[in-house]
């Protein structure tokens, strides 16, 4: 199952199969967002809970899009964020803007947020 074409650059990766290799075409795209963090316990705390902020904000989308057979990973990295998404390629350019939509207008409810930092958190503390 290798793909027909393969598109790279330093920002998005594309891999487009043709039909014989799926039923229903699908592709997948990788974003990353370079951010300059500098790398103090601040900032990587911050970045770890805006994202989980973003994730936990997308529960009931990511549900609904993984039945219809899309996925996406939104995550901090050392560089700055990440966004992937894949699927059949007749809903992911939806995906990827409910997901990027989100991440810029992100509200975040009080409690969620409590949450979100009790986690965070708890997961430096361990690290």
């Amino acid at each position: 199952m290798s793909a027909d074409r393969t598109v790279e650059l330093h920002f998005l990766f594309l891999e487009l199969c043709s039909p014989a290799s799926y039923v229903t075409p699908r592709a997948a795209a990788l974003t990353r967002y370079l951010i300059s963090f500098n790398h103090e316990t601040f900032s990587k705390f911050s970045s770890r809970l805006y994202t989980d902020l973003v994730n936990d904000a997308l529960t009931e989308f990511a549900y609904d899009a993984d039945l219809a057979g899309l996925s996406y990973h939104f995550s901090d990295t050392t560089t700055g964020l990440y966004v992937f998404a894949g699927g059949y390629n007749d809903n992911l350019a939806t995906l990827i803007r409910v997901v990027m939509q989100k991440a810029r207008e992100l509200e975040a409810k009080p409690d969620r947020l409590a949450v979100m930092k009790e986690q965070v958190v708890t997961y430096r503390v361990n690290e």
